[in-house]
């Protein structure tokens, strides 16, 4: 078992070094349901990955990540982070790679309790995100702009295509 320590996140290669919180995109399959008349009960078909954003939070002001509020064409904003978890056998690190633009930012109120806590929370619209153990070793990668959904370095999507070329 391996237990959360912390993480470090970098916006274009810039360290965030006030950031309290991160949230990963979560992960889903858009599913609609399909039945034929032969059929006794309908089955769960793949239709592609739901839309996904991720969100982070630091406390004071970051301007940098002020820069890429909205779609600007040709600027992306690249979230790295590497989340640290202890275990048995030492340090293991997942490493997540987010790409798109920020598409909210919500300040905290500034009333006069926890001001060391106040700050803003960003949520950044995904259009390309990747998970990497130790940064090495691909665990999922999801390009929806290039029908890409990797897991453990194949591509999901065209496994018929694969397995067909393995045959003949």
């Amino acid at each position: 078992m391996s237990i959360y320590r912390g993480c470090s996140l970098f916006m274009n290669g810039i360290a965030l070094s006030d950031t309290v919180t991160y949230t990963p995109p979560e992960i889903a399959v858009e599913r609609t349901w399909f039945k034929t008349g032969a059929m006794n009960a309908p089955v769960g078909i793949d239709r592609g990955t739901k839309p996904m954003t991720a969100t982070y939070k630091f406390v004071g002001h970051g301007y940098s990540s002020f820069l890429f509020f909205g779609f600007i064409p040709g600027i992306k904003a690249r979230l790295t982070v590497r989340r640290a978890y202890q275990g048995d056998g030492g340090i293991d690190y997942l490493e997540d790679e987010v790409e798109g633009y920020i598409d909210t930012i919500r300040p905290d109120d500034s009333g006069t309790d926890n001001k060391a806590d106040t700050g803003h929370t960003m949520t950044v619209t995904v259009n390309y995100y990747r998970v990497a153990a130790d940064g090495i070793m691909p665990l999922l990668e999801i390009n929806p702009l290039l029908g890409l959904r990797k897991i453990m370095g194949i591509n999901v999507l065209n496994i018929p295509d694969d397995v067909t070329s393995l045959i003949l």
